[in-house]
């Protein structure tokens, strides 16, 4: 027998007594959802003394967001909404090929987009200024 179904056959006896428990206790699985349905609406109440007056102040009803976000964890935990923790990597053996290669086509998009950089900086100094001579002569007409 694997380990892995000594611990699923474990975890099936752990989960039939703790059912058992809580049968006997009156904790049933309505109860406990409506619970977590109920702290995920959550609200709260700020109480604050006021000392001139010398009474207690009470804000409105509030969003408990800490109170929302423990019940959130918790609902995901029973119904068991957690994402896997293990990630399957499937590597393939020509990865480190593939990657000089792109490296190596990368290098030469720099090279080309450089050289394309210096050849348009050289293309503006070779050409005339917008001087009144040069205008006439692209123009004819003037």
């Amino acid at each position: 027998m694997k380990t892995e179904d000594l611990g699923r056959m474990a975890a099936a006896q752990a989960r039939k007594a703790l059912l058992s428990e809580c049968s006997k206790t009156g904790l049933t699985a309505r109860k406990t959802f409506l619970r977590i349905a109920q702290g995920l609406d959550a609200k709260e109440t700020k109480a604050t003394y006021d000392k001139e007056r010398g009474k207690w102040s009470y804000s409105k009803p509030m969003i408990a967001w800490g109170a929302r976000k423990d019940y959130a964890a918790l609902a995901v935990v029973v119904l068991d909404l957690k994402p896997s923790e293990r990630v399957d990597m499937n590597v393939s053996s020509d990865l480190p090929e593939r990657l000089f290669e792109a490296r190596e086509r990368a290098l030469r998009i720099c090279t080309l987009l450089e050289r394309a950089r210096l050849r348009m900086e050289a293309e503006q100094l070779a050409l005339p200024s917008n001087t009144e001579e040069g205008n006439h002569a692209e123009n004819p007409n003037l």
